[in-house]
């Protein structure tokens, strides 16, 4: 979805279509989660800090807009990330040293 937005992006700006650019700009910062509308603004200055105040909405929400900005948006970091986090097996190629008949 984030690249059809920066595709319609960039042909509004190509075609000064300047508040059909802004709303693409924004609509990236919500897809994304980098942008939050302003009662999410006023809840994170409200918030005590408290992982387990956070409804699991608020805290979904959170993580998103968490991994956005550690990964700049990139997918293929965020599926690193991903992997990682969730401790899925890594596929690692080794070729066995050959035995030339030796046997030791």
């Amino acid at each position: 979805m984030i690249e059809e937005l920066q595709k319609v992006l960039a042909k509004a700006i190509e075609a000064k279509q300047l508040a059909t650019a802004a709303k693409c700009i924004i609509d990236i910062g919500k897809v994304s989660g980098v942008c939050v509308e302003k009662q999410e603004v006023d809840w994170m200055m409200s918030w005590d800090g408290k992982i387990e105040s956070l409804s699991d909405e608020r805290l979904r929400q959170l993580t998103n807009i968490s991994v956005m900005v550690a990964t700049g948006g990139d997918p293929e970091k965020i599926a690193a990330l991903k992997r990682r986090a969730l401790g899925e097996p890594q596929v690692i190629d080794i070729t066995p040293p050959k035995n030339h008949g030796d046997s030791g």
